[in-house]
């Protein structure tokens, strides 16, 4: 049994076109249709997840499509990355609109041997690693990263192979919120800026910004310690700041 490729985006109610790029990158279309080639049964089974990025994740881990080590994997967004699992995070990533780089060098690896991180977060300055291999060897070196990225005092955001289907309930989510932060402090810069007749920069500068996202400050004297606030601006926009804080986070 089959499902129609409109059948499968009104089910999984994603948009059309999105659909179907997955389904022609793993090479799941068949005379317009697809089928569950994981499943014994050959019945597909409809998957219902949340955002754009997210199409049809469970039926790619149910649905093995073998890579080869030298072939790279086109991403929605033009990247090219090495695994099925690398691909998913970042057309999540992608779907949500979070910048990010792919095989990115790591500072601590420079003056060794070349060593790349599988992302890498400007705003964020952070690092996601997808830990999908479970060999020995594999799993020594996984703990001798994870000591050398603490030791580098470098942030970084595991993802497990456990953790591929379903994104959005994954580490990856916090970087939701901080998004959903960062726009509402522009917004709200933006809107205290016009009112004064000054510029952006005037109400609080871009460092600032970023410092709220990172730190998430929840009450007023948590702001005391973000550098560039100061008494008059924690006067002026505390409550409102800490307002917004609270309500995304």
């Amino acid at each position: 049994m089959a499902k129609t490729i409109e059948e499968l985006a009104a089910e999984s109610q994603q948009n059309l076109t999105e659909v179907i790029k997955y389904l022609q990158r793993w090479g799941w279309m068949q005379d317009g249709q697809i089928t569950d080639l994981g499943n014994k049964s050959g019945v597909f089974q409809p998957v219902v997840v949340d955002g754009a990025a997210e199409v049809l994740l469970k039926v790619a881990l149910n649905n093995p499509h073998p890579i080869s080590n030298n072939q790279m994997i086109k991403t929605l967004d033009g990247h090219y990355v090495e695994s099925r699992g690398e691909a998913m995070i970042d057309d999540w990533l992608y779907a949500h609109g979070i910048e990010h780089e792919v095989q990115v060098l790591l500072p601590f690896f420079k003056s060794v041997y070349l060593r790349r991180a599988d992302f890498y977060l400007p705003k964020q300055n952070k690092y996601i690693e997808y830990w999908g291999g479970n060999t020995f060897d594999y799993l020594a070196e996984k703990e001798r990263r994870k000591e050398q990225y603490a030791m580098s005092r470098l942030e970084r955001i595991d993802i497990e192979d456990a953790d591929i289907q379903n994104l959005s309930e994954s580490p990856l989510k916090q970087l939701i919120s901080e998004e959903t932060l960062r726009q509402r402090l522009r917004e709200y810069r933006a809107k205290r800026a016009k009112e004064n007749g000054v510029a952006h920069f005037k109400i609080f500068e871009d460092s600032v910004l970023e410092t709220i996202v990172a730190k998430k400050p929840r009450r007023l004297e948590d702001f005391i310690e973000i550098s560039g606030i100061g008494k008059k601006r924690l006067l002026d926009f505390g409550e409102d700041l800490t307002a917004i804080v609270n309500e995304v986070c």
